[in-house]
């Protein structure tokens, strides 16, 4: 009868071949779990980016104010010049509805020479002559100017501190420059950066720093000439395109906080899924190893070899001796030491050494997933007399740290559910 070391097993303890079977396949299929993640996080980015993307482009907010008197912010033109306050300076609008479109000359003998075309919020679905521009960023006119001229765009909007009823002079006036030249072109201006005049700061007796203004009241606007404008030159400005631009935050913050939560809840997953991989390698590894286990009884049916059944028995036997060596071992069972290697080898593929290290290890394995002794004891307890030893082969041998194999152990029931 052949003698090996499953001889010294438990009748009741299963061979390896059939006890890890269910175990392995658990294995393969982890990891072939695992080994999807990749793509499903290529998926994952993918979708997360066209749909971040479409809730961006669908956050979009565009609101055209041409023709006046449609949409819901209509408004009616009002032309003024310097000729009320004296001056010569005349204006003629050629289309106030499906653009502003109007001659001009700005006549040079005035002491403020201007001429302003005023577009003030009126109608149903406006709220006391003010409409809320808050939720607008920026605004783009298409503009030509024949010849090349400088204006200023004006904003009147509503001061608490200052605005009184009936007085148009009381509202605060944002402003910004913009240059027109013969050929149409798109001209942007930034609704979240506009300048308020000193001129008025001081009429209005308001300190020069109070530079702020408030979108969500605003009355109208209005197109200016600038100081830089021609003087007694025959003019043109044309206005073709008024558009609002403005994005709808909620919808893209609600957007990047699902994605930002699908990927947490993704991550959380594959790391779960990696360190259950991780675990179950240890444990496969450690369950088979633990076929090396001895027993406390061993059984006395024997090979027939005396050689060989006196070395496998003391080494199931002895192994916890701190003192066993190759030398303790020749001098107590009576073979030398190539003997005692050579039947190792030939039964175990290991050396003296290298089994006796398998036997403890194993041992440790299982008392460490299910004793609460500390890794000190456990180590003496198999064998070792230097924990920090036992420490170093036991990471060689599991790719962990006695301490890290307990917590992964510990964990087992939490990460299975």
């Amino acid at each position: 009868m052949r003698l090996s070391v499953y001889s010294f097993l438990p009748e009741s303890f299963p061979h390896p071949r059939s006890a890890f079977q269910t175990e392995h396949e658990r294995l393969r299929k982890l990891g072939m779990w695992t080994g999807h993640l990749g793509v499903i996080a290529a998926i994952l980015f993918t979708l997360s980016t066209f749909g971040i993307y479409g809730a961006y482009k669908a956050s979009e907010i565009n609101h055209s104010l041409l023709p006046a008197d449609e949409g819901e912010m209509p408004w009616t033109i009002s032309p003024t010049s310097d000729r009320q306050d004296g001056g010569a300076s005349s204006l003629r609008m050629r289309d106030d509805r499906e653009r502003i479109d109007f001659d001009f000359t700005i006549a040079g003998s005035a002491k403020i020479p201007y001429v302003a075309v005023s577009a003030l919020f009126s109608g149903p679905e406006v709220i006391e002559n003010f409409v809320d521009w808050s939720g607008y960023s920026s605004i783009s006119i298409d503009v030509r100017c024949d010849p090349a001229n400088e204006f200023m765009l004006v904003l009147s909007t509503f001061d608490e501190k200052v605005t009184r009823a009936g007085d148009y002079l009381s509202l605060r006036i944002p402003t910004a420059f913009f240059s027109c030249h013969s050929k149409t072109e798109s001209i942007n201006i930034d609704l979240q950066h506009l300048e308020v005049p000193e001129w008025w700061l001081l009429h209005q007796g308001l300190e020069l720093t109070d530079r702020g203004y408030d979108l969500s009241r605003v009355r109208g606007f209005s197109f200016i000439n600038s100081p830089q404008s021609p003087l007694d030159v025959p003019s043109n400005l044309s206005i073709s395109n008024i558009q609002l631009f403005g994005r709808n935050w909620t919808l893209l913050y609600i957007s990047v906080v699902f994605c930002a939560a699908i990927w947490v809840f993704f991550l959380t997953l594959a790391l779960r899924c990696k360190l259950r991989k991780v675990r179950e390698e240890i444990q496969d590894k450690a369950q088979q190893e633990r076929t090396l286990v001895p027993c406390q009884e061993v059984p006395t049916q024997l090979s027939g070899d005396i050689h060989k059944d006196a070395v496998l028995r003391y080494m199931v036997t002895q192994y916890v001796r701190p003192d066993l060596s190759m030398e303790v071992a020749v001098a107590e069972l009576g073979i030398n030491r190539a003997k005692i290697n050579a039947i190792l080898k030939k039964e175990l593929g290991l050396t003296f050494v290298g089994y006796i290290n398998k036997l403890r290890l194993t041992e440790a394995a299982r008392l460490l997933s299910e004793k609460e002794s500390s890794v000190a004891e456990i180590a003496y307890l198999v064998g070792y007399s230097n924990a920090s030893y036992f420490t170093t082969v036991f990471k060689k041998e599991y790719g962990c740290t006695p301490g890290e194999f307990r917590k992964l152990m510990e964990c087992k029931t939490a990460c299975d559910l």
